[in-house]
């Protein structure tokens, strides 16, 4: 006989649910495994309830149908744990959920009624019920990322920089991004000497990701609030400044895990819409800097343990 089969027959022996779906990762008879010992013995009912695993995106979902056919309960099975980790949170969130359904015999006394009787904390009721506490449980992961890389203009190329923070949702594939960057200065001639530029300034975008079970891709568009910096060089009389600049980029990014550690390439296009004009005074030369750029960087996340 099967294996998966042996623990089917021996959960129903012991009254315990189906477990049902085709997820990977874990599989119904990693949970059924996982779920041995933790259901309470009441024999097998005319009609089982029912647990269910479904994919959703990159996590798993899992789901107790008692035998009237109500929903009890569901709960996401977080993306980065492993097979067996999410195999063990289904079993005990699932054995904690038909406790709530084990029914209580009525009895019949006299005198003063007696005190509500509670039933014993077991480890299946005591970690769901510290389970909502537990950071897989939030609606969001989070993940902390940096990234190097170039900007390119029709200029020059500049080195160029980020430091960013990351939700991704667990229920919807979109990331919300907060971000800080900065890019290296860029020169341009302009009469007898040139202009020096250079940006650094905060982002806030949302991301579209999917992922698959080692390869994820991401879209995302930002708005992002930068300070200019610009400066002379080799003028009579040189002068500097700063100017608030904002920008719009849209950037394709492409990595690869599915764990903690989420290495990746980026290729952003950023546009500057504000006109930003450098005059040279008594000659009445001038140059608009360039309104567009490319920016390619290399990077890593992770998702910090808890």
């Amino acid at each position: 006989m099967r294996v998966d089969a042996i623990l089917s027959v021996a959960l129903a022996a012991l009254g315990g649910p189906r477990i049902v779906g085709n997820t990977p990762c874990p599989t119904p008879v990693e949970v059924e495994a996982a779920l041995v010992g933790l259901v309470a013995e009441k024999g097998q009912p005319e009609r089982p309830d029912v647990a269910e695993l479904r994919a959703d995106g990159d996590a798993v979902v899992v789901s107790l149908t008692a035998a009237s056919g109500a929903l009890v309960a569901q709960k996401h099975l977080d993306a980065q744990l492993s097979c067996a980790e999410r195999a063990r949170t289904a079993a005990v969130a699932i054995a904690a959920w038909r406790a709530t359904l084990v029914p209580t015999a009525p009895t019949l006394s006299l005198g003063e009624p007696p005190a509500p009787l509670r039933r014993p904390a077991t480890a299946a009721t005591a970690l769901a019920t510290a389970a909502p506490l537990s950071p897989h449980n939030s609606p969001f992961r989070v993940e902390l990322g940096a990234s190097l890389g170039a900007a390119v203009d029709r200029v020059a190329v500049a080195p160029a920089g980020r430091l960013e923070l990351a939700l991704p949702l667990r229920s919807v594939p979109l990331v919300p991004v907060l971000a800080a960057l900065g890019e290296g200065s860029r020169t341009q001639g302009l009469g007898p000497g040139s202009v020096r530029w250079r940006r650094y300034g905060l982002a806030a975008g949302l991301g579209l990701r999917h992922s698959w079970r080692l390869v994820w891709v991401e879209g995302r568009l930002s708005g992002l609030l930068t300070l200019l910096d610009i400066a002379g060089r080799s003028y009579p009389s040189n002068a500097d400044g700063l100017a608030i600049d904002p920008g719009v980029s849209l950037a394709a990014r492409l990595g690869v895990g599915a764990r903690s550690f989420l290495p990746w390439i980026e290729a952003t296009g950023v546009f500057w819409p504000r006109d930003q004009t450098v005059y040279v005074g008594g000659t009445g030369e001038s140059a608009r800097l360039p309104p567009a750029e490319v920016l390619l960087s290399v990077g890593v996340s992770f998702t910090p343990r808890h």
